[in-house]
C-alpha cells in the first residue's frame, strides 16, 4: 500500500512541476507579439500596391534622367536621314538583345547589362551591322574603348564594327556618312558600282 501512496504522490508532483513549467512559458510570452501580428491585415498591402503607379520620364530631351539628350536626338535624326533605305538605326539597345554567348560567360555576364547608344541594323533581317559610339569629351563621358573596355572588347569577338561620333552641334552630313557607310562596308560597294 505505501508504493500506492509514493507512486501518486510522484505522479502529483511530476504533474505540478510540468504545469509550473507551462505557466512560467507563457507567462515570457509579451501580449504585443500577438497583437502585432494580428494588427496587419492583408488588405493594407494590396490596397499599397494598388496605389503604385509608373509614369514616363518626361520628354527625350534636355537633362541626365531623359531617354537622350537633345543632341543625341538631332544625331539620331541625321543619321537617319543618311542612312539608306536598307537600314534602320535605333537608340540605347541592350548589349544582351544583340549579342549571346559562345563557350564561356565570362565576357557576356560582365556586358550584358550595358548599353550601346546607337545600333543600325539590316532592315530586312533585322541583325545589327554597326554600333555607333556617341561621346561628348567630358568628364564621365569617354569614347566606349576608354569607358567600357569589357563591351568593345565583347563587340569585337562578336565582329560588330564600332564607329565614334563626338557629338557637336552642327554635323557635316558628309563626314558623318562617310564614317557610317565605311563602317557597314557600303561606301567601297558605291564606289565598285560607280567604276
Amino acid at each position: 500500500m505505501n508504493w500506492i501512496i509514493a507512486f501518486s504522490a510522484i505522479i502529483l508532483i511530476a504533474i505540478i512541476i510540468f504545469s509550473a513549467y507551462k505557466f512560467a512559458k507563457y507567462k515570457k510570452k509579451k501580449p504585443k507579439d500577438k497583437i502585432q501580428k494580428t494588427k496587419k491585415p492583408k488588405k493594407v498591402v494590396k490596397q499599397k500596391i494598388k496605389q503604385d503607379k509608373l509614369q514616363l520620364k518626361g520628354s527625350y530631351c534636355d537633362t541626365v534622367d531623359k531617354f537622350l539628350y537633345r543632341k543625341e536626338v538631332k544625331l539620331l535624326i541625321v543619321i537617319s536621314k543618311i542612312l539608306p533605305k536598307e537600314y534602320v538605326v535605333f537608340p540605347k539597345i541592350g548589349i544582351d538583345t544583340i549579342l549571346e554567348p559562345v563557350g564561356s560567360h565570362a565576357l557576356f555576364d560582365a556586358v550584358k547589362g550595358k548599353y550601346l547608344d546607337f545600333v543600325i541594323f539590316e532592315q530586312e533581317t533585322m541583325k545589327p551591322k554597326l554600333v555607333i559610339d556617341v561621346f561628348d569629351g567630358s568628364i564621365g563621358d569617354e569614347q566606349l574603348d576608354q569607358e567600357s573596355p569589357e563591351v568593345f572588347e565583347a563587340l569585337k569577338s562578336a565582329e560588330l564594327p564600332v564607329v565614334t561620333i563626338k557629338v557637336k552641334t552642327d554635323y557635316d552630313l558628309e563626314e558623318i556618312k562617310n564614317q557610317i557607310w565605311s563602317g557597314l562596308g557600303i561606301a567601297e560597294t558605291l564606289n565598285e558600282n560607280a567604276k
